[in-house]
């Protein structure tokens, strides 16, 4: 980033491939779902006044990967999840108020404010019976392991895959 300006990165993201098709988070989250946090590390862990945080951040379907046009046919595109780059967060701490305006990354481990963005997959049982899912069995999901299960990361509109079609 430009003088050492946070970054914000609304262009991450994670596509999930199930034997070879693109899958929207609701095709799987019977079995698990991406959950995204905005984390921080103050004075690398030295200050008991300055403990790390971790800052839920919503998810909103979204296209990754930078489009190239052929005539009548588009590629380089999948669909994938994202953080929401619309989300902020205002959070009080020792001497004034941390604000957060988009999922942001800045700094290193030993810097004063190191932030970055933490992706989880999370099982269904975890989340299941709130958001009124049914989960998969343990058959189900060994079923589903069975199949070609890809996961890949967009990073600035860079796909991490190998092919891209």
């Amino acid at each position: 980033a430009p003088n050492g300006a946070p970054e914000h990165i609304p262009k991450f993201g994670i596509n999930v491939r199930i034997d070879g098709e693109d899958k929207v988070q609701a095709d799987y989250e019977q079995y698990f779902r991406w959950s995204f946090q905005q984390r921080a590390v103050f004075y690398a862990d030295s200050s008991a006044d300055h403990p790390r945080m971790k800052l839920p951040i919503d998810t909103v379907s979204c296209v990754l990967g930078n489009e190239i046009t052929y005539g009548d046919t588009t590629l380089g595109t999948r669909v994938g999840v994202c953080p929401d780059p619309s989300w902020s967060y205002d959070h009080l701490v020792e001497g004034g108020q941390k604000s957060f305006d988009a999922p942001t990354m800045n700094g290193e481990y030993n810097s004063e404010e190191y932030l970055y963005l933490d992706a989880e997959l999370v099982r269904c049982e975890h989340y299941g019976a709130e958001a009124g899912i049914t989960c998969a069995s343990d058959i189900e999901l060994a079923e589903l392991m069975t199949k070609e299960v890809s996961i890949g990361v967009a990073w600035n509109g860079i796909l991490s895959w190998e092919e891209q079609d």
